[in-house]
C-alpha cells in the first residue's frame, strides 16, 4: 500500500510493507520491527487534472509539476498551474463518438472530456499536441472492432 502527498495523523495499522511518500506525519521506519517505509518528501509529482468552479462557471485545473515536495497543496492554499475552460474541451458521448470523431477533434486541438460508457473504436486514438488533457469521468471502456489497434502513448513536452 503506497500512500502519497498526505496530512497524516496516528498510524495504528500494520500491514506488510506500507509506504508513505510525501506524507506529513508519517510513522518512521523501524525495520524489520514495523514493516513501513517513509520517504520525506516526493522527488517529483505532477496530480491529475480536476473539474472545479467559479464565479464564471465549470473549468479544468491543471496541477503544476512539483519537486521535493509533502503534504496536500490545499492545506497551504497553493493554486492549480493552469485553468481550461470546458469549451477547450471535447465531450466525447457513447453512441455518437467513435475513432473518427475523437481524432477529428485531436486535430483540431482540443480537449477530450470522455463521459462514462462502453466506446467502439475501429482505429487507434491519435494524440500528437503536447500538453493535450485527457479526463475520463468514472468509468469508461473503450473496444476495438475487427482487430486489436494498440492505444500508443508517448510522452510530449510542451
Amino acid at each position: 500500500m503506497v500512500y502519497k502527498e498526505l496530512q497524516y495523523g496516528q498510524m495504528d495499522r500494520r500491514n506488510w510493507n506500507m509506504m508513505f511518500v510525501g506524507v506529513n506525519g508519517a510513522p518512521s521506519e523501524n525495520w524489520p520491527e514495523l514493516p513501513y517505509t517513509t520517504i520525506n518528501a516526493t522527488p517529483m509529482i505532477r496530480e491529475k487534472p480536476f473539474i472545479a468552479s467559479d464565479d464564471k462557471g465549470f473549468n479544468v485545473k491543471i496541477p503544476a509539476i512539483k519537486q521535493n515536495s509533502s503534504g496536500p497543496d490545499w492545506i497551504n492554499g497553493v493554486k492549480a498551474e493552469k485553468t481550461l475552460t470546458l469549451n477547450e474541451f471535447y465531450v466525447v458521448r457513447p453512441g455518437t463518438d467513435n475513432s473518427k470523431s475523437i481524432n477529428s477533434a485531436l486535430k483540431k486541438g482540443r480537449n477530450l472530456l470522455i463521459t462514462p460508457g462502453r466506446y467502439f473504436l475501429d482505429k487507434s486514438i491519435k494524440v500528437t499536441k503536447p500538453g493535450t488533457v485527457i479526463m475520463e469521468s468514472v468509468w469508461l471502456r473503450l473496444s476495438l472492432r475487427m482487430e486489436i489497434l494498440p492505444l500508443r502513448f508517448r510522452m510530449l513536452t510542451e
